[in-house]
């Protein structure tokens, strides 16, 4: 569900055989196509459902909806009159486990979703942006919740893509400066680690010089 830059994805899915399509609007974010003028969900919107609810729709419930779960409409679908209810558009569904569902039918929850916020102007099927959705449970506890349905929009791509190149450029520079210090003589470099390990364990006693290792003047030449 996070959007990734389009280098990452080509290394990640190197090599695979099977690949799943989902076509966005290049402007909104909006899955295409999204639009249905029956009660019963498309395909593409079943797919899409699934990816914006991986658990229930209600405030709390945590259950998974990849199986037991059911697509509902949040404004009620009116099977007599299709065109005076609530559309079968992304914007008037969201996936409740069975449980929640059934809660729902029966009156004990109700989800409530202003027609004035829908982003498609009247149509509902333009979903970019969090829709927010008021929950009436047991005619006693009200709760807002938000769904982030924004999954892809050219905003977040930018924000990934400049994320992903800060982070190869901390990279880069710490391979830099690791083959520098390996380049560093071992000598050098075991004279600073114990110098390191010297001021950790005795606080406060001042910088103390470690002599690499080695013949040193005093060795080689008699004290006369």
């Amino acid at each position: 569900m996070t959007p990734i830059p389009a280098e990452l994805a080509r290394e990640l899915a190197a090599g695979e055989s099977t690949w799943q399509r989902i076509l966005t609007d290049p402007i909104t974010g909006a899955y295409l196509p999204v639009t249905a003028t029956t009660y019963q969900p498309t395909a593409q919107m079943r797919l899409l459902l699934r990816l914006r609810h991986p658990i229930c729709a209600v405030p709390g419930c945590s259950r998974p909806t990849a199986m037991a779960a059911e697509d509902d409409h949040i404004i009620e679908y009116d099977h007599d009159h299709p065109d005076q209810g609530g559309q079968t558009s992304l914007w008037n569904l969201h996936r409740l486990c069975w449980q929640h569902h059934q809660m729902k039918t029966a009156g004990r929850i109700d989800p409530e979703r202003d027609p004035a916020d829908d982003p498609g102007q009247g149509d509902g099927t333009t979903t970019a942006g969090a829709l927010e959705t008021t929950w009436m449970i047991d005619r006693e506890i009200r709760a807002r919740a938000r769904e982030d349905t924004d999954l892809l929009t050219p905003h977040t791509v930018m924000a990934m893509q400049r994320a992903s190149q800060a982070h190869q450029r901390v990279h880069d520079e710490a391979v830099r400066l690791h083959a520098e210090e390996k380049a560093r003589p071992r000598a050098e470099r075991a004279a600073e680690q114990r110098a390191a390990a010297f001021a950790t364990a005795h606080p406060g006693r001042g910088g103390r010089r470690i002599i690499p290792p080695g013949a040193t003047r005093d060795e080689t030449e008699p004290p006369f």
